[in-house]
C-alpha cells in the first residue's frame, strides 16, 4: 500500500504542478529515505540497504526543502526529489557482494 500511496502523491504532484505553472506556482516534492532518529538506531539492518551507508540527518531533507524555496530552484516543478542517500537509484546488494 505504501508504494501505491507514494506513487499517487508523485502523479498528483506533477498533474497540479501542470495545471499550477501558468500561474506562476511550483509544486514538487520531497521523497525523504530513512532520516536519523532513536528508534532507526535500534535496526541497522535498514542502514546496511542505503548505498551512501548512513541515514539522513533532518537538516539534510530540510536543506533540500529550503532550496526548493529559494529562488536558486526558480525552474523546477514537477519534480519528486529523492533524498535517500541512493537508495531511489536501485535494489543493491549487501555491500562487499557481487552485483549480478
Amino acid at each position: 500500500m505504501y508504494c501505491a500511496s507514494k506513487a499517487a502523491l508523485i502523479a498528483l504532484v506533477k498533474s497540479a504542478s501542470l495545471t499550477a505553472a501558468e500561474y506562476g506556482v511550483r509544486i514538487n516534492c520531497i521523497c525523504p529515505g530513512p532520516v536519523q532518529t532513536r528508534q532507526l538506531d535500534s535496526d541497522p539492518s535498514v542502514i546496511r540497504r542505503i548505498p551512501l551507508g548512513r541515514a539522513a540527518t533532518a537538516d539534510e531533507v530540510a536543506n533540500v526543502a529550503c532550496f526548493l524555496l529559494s529562488k536558486h530552484a526558480s525552474y523546477i516543478t514537477g519534480a519528486a526529489i529523492p533524498v535517500d542517500g541512493g537508495k531511489a537509484a536501485g535494489i543493491f546488494p549487501p555491500f562487499g557482494g557481487a552485483i549480478q
